[in-house]
């Protein structure tokens, strides 16, 4: 607190508090997840917690949230991140959907599209994966503007030396690719999510409901082929 100035409660969750605070020194609003100790992420170790800021951290693109930096002390790890004053893309699709409109215009996909591949083109490239990608974890830059940020890297993973597979499973059943469900999973499988987002975007559908566990008799090699007969057929 002695380099920030707090300002106003922007959320609050099981982890922590998020707040709006500015910079003392350049006068530079930006935000603060504060995360408690004695809470931290269900199921996440403080170290782990560590290690994703510092993954973040290492991320340097316009359409990554930026992270600045992060203070540590016996009560909490508090993460100062830039600002988005948009929110979620998530909430604009329910806001269309509310209105009774299932999908944007094509200049909004194509742009909200463009950069959310940009961000993914350049992790995979860095050897990042983000494994979550939803509309949930894509910001509004500002309300009325099409510019994105890709956000919260709680389940990402860094592909060190020549491993290309992940075996560790997470992520959200709708936006899921299946080679996730037989722990084999690469970067490829970010590709996927983004693409159910196009697919949302467009159509206010998903292309697969989310049940789990599969229905019986409709395992993961069933799961793959059918993938694969579907795209076969629209060939």
């Amino acid at each position: 607190e002695s380099v920030y100035e707090f300002g106003k409660l922007l959320g609050e969750g099981s982890f922590g508090k998020v707040y709006s605070v500015t910079h003392k020194v350049s006068g530079e609003h930006r935000v603060c997840k504060k995360i408690e100790k004695q809470k931290g992420k269900e199921g996440v170790k403080m170290e782990e917690i560590l290690q994703e800021i510092e993954n973040m951290a290492l991320l340097d693109h316009p359409n990554v949230i930026k992270v600045y930096e992060y203070f540590v002390d016996k009560n909490s790890v508090s993460q100062i991140m830039e600002p988005c004053a948009g929110g979620e893309l998530q909430d604009k699709i329910d806001t269309l959907s509310r209105h009774g409109k299932a999908s944007y215009d094509e200049a909004f996909i194509c742009d909200v599209m463009k950069q959310t591949l940009r961000a993914l083109a350049f992790m995979h490239n860095e050897r990042f994966m983000h494994k979550d990608l939803k509309p949930q974890n894509i910001m509004m830059v500002e309300k009325d503007s099409t510019c994105i940020k890709v956000i919260d890297f709680g389940l990402a993973e860094l592909f060190e030396g020549d491993r290309k597979v992940s075996d560790q499973f997470g992520g959200t059943l709708l936006y899921m690719a299946p080679e996730v469900f037989k722990l084999e999973i690469v970067q490829k499988s970010d590709v996927w999510s983004a693409a159910v987002i196009l697919y949302n975007m467009i159509t206010g559908d998903f292309p697969f409901m989310a049940t789990w566990p599969l229905p019986k008799g409709k395992d993961m090699d069933w799961w793959q082929s059918e993938v694969s007969r579907t795209i076969q057929e629209d060939r």
